[in-house]
């Protein structure tokens, strides 16, 4: 799947009200998303002016899951992820990758990994 300018819109905006986002790019998703596959960055205020050039960035989604967004710090982070059924895989997998947390879809909530 292509990334388009319109996910990074959408992805912009709820980073920007909302702290995140995840688009799921699979029929079948495990609980715990782990980011890192691919990660684009971009100051908040920039974001949505650069979308074609972000998508542009991201291009082909390949074997990821999910296309996920989040905000800290002024900048929005575009990330293509996976999913794990098993937090302990989860978590090895973010920690492999230097990941800081991995998402809990069940509980809708990040997990640190340290």
């Amino acid at each position: 799947m292509r990334i388009t300018k319109n996910d990074v819109r959408l992805l912009t905006n709820e980073a920007t009200y909302n702290g995140g986002y995840t688009i799921p790019l699979a029929d079948v998703l495990g609980r715990y998303v782990v980011g890192g596959l691919k990660t684009v960055t971009a100051k908040i205020g920039d974001a949505l002016s650069q979308a074609e050039i972000i998508a542009e960035r991201l291009g082909e989604s390949g074997a990821a899951q999910t296309l996920g967004s989040w905000a800290h710090d002024g900048t929005v982070y575009f990330d293509l992820g996976d999913t794990w059924d098993s937090e302990a895989d989860a978590m090895r997998v973010a920690r492999e990758r230097g990941e800081l947390a991995i998402w809990d879809s069940w509980a809708n909530r990040e997990v640190a990994t340290a």
